[in-house]
């Protein structure tokens, strides 16, 4: 008797698109679940998968969802057709606006109110500070601890590990960078 061969489930290691397109919700769920039994929180990042029930159902087994959008026209559209997607199915996503420039429009907030979803975070544009700390093979918290993106990241890390309305005490360091710190490749 020759045993069945098992289709091999993709992973994070696949080469190709095509097979992440394999993934189904349903295994990406028990990942999300075996996960939650090792770490206190997860981001998820969902940006790229064509199917709309994926992003839903694996949207629907998290505690919070974010949307995360950009102020082009072109994501803002694409935002508007997600969020609707997501509302129709009774989830309730919240609004990062990413890449966020200074005297460009429309600001977070008309974006927020165009997608009639409340405003999480805008985490400013920060290429250039970004590359350079990715280059030097660092983080950016470690390498500008005050720049505006890292406290900008902050406050959403720590809104989200908090929960909406327990504010930080000064003084207490972020929440992210604890679990940032316990993570091997980590120099926070």
């Amino acid at each position: 008797i020759v045993p069945a061969q098992k289709k091999k489930a993709p992973d994070a290691t696949a080469n190709s698109v095509s097979e992440l397109r394999e993934l189904t919700h349903a295994a990406a769920i028990a990942v999300v679940q075996r996960l939650r039994g090792l770490f206190d929180m997860q981001v998820i990042d969902l940006g790229g998968f064509a199917s709309a029930e994926f992003v839903a159902q694996v949207a629907a087994a998290s505690d919070e969802c974010l949307l995360v959008c950009d102020q082009a026209a072109t994501s803002i559209v694409s935002a508007l057709e997600v969020a609707r997607g997501l509302r129709a199915r009774q989830l309730k996503p919240k609004l990062v606006v990413n890449k966020v420039g200074p005297g460009i429009d429309p600001q977070p907030l008309q974006i927020a109110e165009r997608l009639e979803l409340p405003l999480a975070a805008a985490l400013p544009h920060r290429h250039a500070e970004l590359l350079r700390a990715v280059n030097a093979g660092q983080l950016l918290v470690d390498t500008a601890p005050q720049d505006p993106y890292t406290l900008a990241l902050e406050g959403l890390a720590t809104r989200l590990q908090s929960g909406p309305s327990a504010p930080t005490p000064a003084g207490v360091d972020a929440p992210w960078r604890r679990l940032l710190a316990r993570m091997p490749f980590s120099k926070a």
